[in-house]
């Protein structure tokens, strides 16, 4: 349980470097997302040849992890087409539905009952997130912005889904499911190669190496992180940590690019971060 709880914490903060890739890579979103998991698999699969353990890759994954692929694939294409067509705080609101609605499908479907403590964790994480976006999101229901919401929305029900494919552990290790998963994904998205590959082509060797590293922090690392947690941890207990990922975003926004933190954010961070904190001792 403690080192679940170590591992995701670690991610969910890698997750959070996802922003600081975006500024430095000057590409359509929708590329950096094939990149991130594309790249990701690479780092993955020379793991598994540096572990002698290649074979393993000739087994048949199973439709569970073919389905986590898919939803992986799913969410982050949904994700970066709403971030297009609606802001950046409706986007990433919308996504994180997605651990609440796993933690209310484990409970009705996978005998993971919640406690009030549990809930009032996640609900004190979630008034947290609005207060690091500081409220300000709504949701038209029409025209471009409509589209944007219905993206966004579809985002959070496909992460759901991929934290559920990942929650029971298969016979399969974890460094393997997510190399298929992050290889499936990455094919869902080849039409985003297929729209874009000559700007990818035209990139600079520094481009290639901040590419590499989006696909190495972010990616590789804090994917892989996320599918050995779910093994370990209930699934609102990675649902409540996984609100350390905007916390991240926010933090390296402020110290490393100069951005403002306004009072509400601040006590958003404190909120999130408390939350989480008070998870861990609980399963302890």
């Amino acid at each position: 349980m403690r080192a679940g709880i170590l591992v995701e914490i670690i991610s969910a903060m890698l997750m959070g470097t996802l922003g600081i890739f975006s500024r430095k890579i000057d590409l359509d979103p929708r590329l950096l997302a094939f990149c991130r998991l594309f790249i990701g698999s690479g780092f993955l699969l020379l793991t598994l040849i540096f572990c002698g353990r290649l074979r393993e890759l000739l087994h048949r994954p199973g439709l569970r992890v073919l389905a986590g692929g898919v939803f992986l694939g799913a969410f982050v294409a949904t994700y970066f087409m709403a971030l297009q067509l609606t802001s950046m705080a409706n986007a990433v609101i919308l996504l994180f539905l997605g651990p609440p609605i796993a933690s209310i499908f484990a409970h009705f479907f996978m005998g993971e009952k919640l406690r009030s403590i549990n809930l009032v964790l996640i609900g004190l994480a979630i008034l947290g997130f609005a207060m690091l976006l500081e409220f300000k999101f709504n949701f038209p229901l029409h025209g471009r912005l409509g589209r944007g919401l219905l993206f966004g929305i579809v985002s959070g029900i496909t992460y759901g889904g991929f934290i559920i494919c990942n929650r029971t552990k298969g016979t399969a290790p974890a460094l393997n499911r997510t190399f298929y998963q992050q290889l499936v994904a990455s094919l869902c998205l080849i039409p985003f190669l297929l729209s874009g590959w000559h700007e990818l082509l035209g990139n600079t060797g520094n481009t290639w190496l901040w590419l590499l590293g989006l696909g190495f922090f972010p990616g590789f690392i804090a994917l892989y992180g996320s599918v050995f947690a779910l093994e370990r941890l209930p699934t609102v207990v990675f649902a409540t940590l996984s609100y350390l990922e905007p916390l991240s975003v926010v933090l390296f926004g402020w110290y490393l690019f100069g951005e403002n933190l306004s009072a509400m954010q601040a006590a958003g961070c404190a909120l999130v971060l408390a939350s989480g904190v008070v998870t861990g001792v609980l399963r302890e």
